[in-house]
């Protein structure tokens, strides 16, 4: 039983080095304790935390950030898609708080778009233009210093 289904089980090569480029890519994020500083990560961080506040206080789908804009609160995910904040928070909540969430969504969107763009360019022009691709994407400057590290 185990011969069979390890047969039947194939790993990709040219997925493990979709996702070894987007290690590469990542690899400030893991090595560091923390995020980048004076860049726009520390807004995402303030969110992700209103968001866990929300959560500790029962409310699980905040659209009002309670505690921005002086303590008045602001609309901000009215304005903004929540959806990576509640990612973060989700890792944050049991994982070490919004800082680490913040890296895990930063992290898991370079494995991700490794992946997705590897395996999109490979069931149209094959295994070789997947690999260039993932590499062409996740290695692309703007996504692996200006979007995780300059904006957050």
């Amino acid at each position: 039983m185990k011969e069979s289904l390890l047969k039947r089980i194939r790993i990709d090569p040219g997925l493990l080095v979709a996702l070894l480029l987007a290690t590469f890519a990542a690899w400030p994020f893991l090595t560091r304790a923390s995020l980048p500083t004076f860049t726009d990560a520390e807004m995402h961080v303030y969110r992700t935390f209103e968001i866990i506040e929300a959560w500790k206080a029962g409310v699980w789908y905040l659209r009002w950030a309670p505690d921005f804009f002086y303590g008045m609160g602001y609309p901000v995910f009215n304005y903004y898609a929540p959806l990576t904040y509640y990612l973060g928070a989700a890792y944050g909540w049991f994982f070490g708080g919004p800082v680490a969430g913040v890296k895990f969504v930063l992290v898991a969107s370079a494995f991700v778009g490794a992946a997705g763009m590897y395996l999109f360019v490979r069931d149209r022009w094959g295994g070789v233009a997947g690999v260039v691709s993932a590499a062409a994407f996740v290695l692309a400057p703007y996504t692996v210093f200006i979007d995780p590290h300059a904006r957050g």
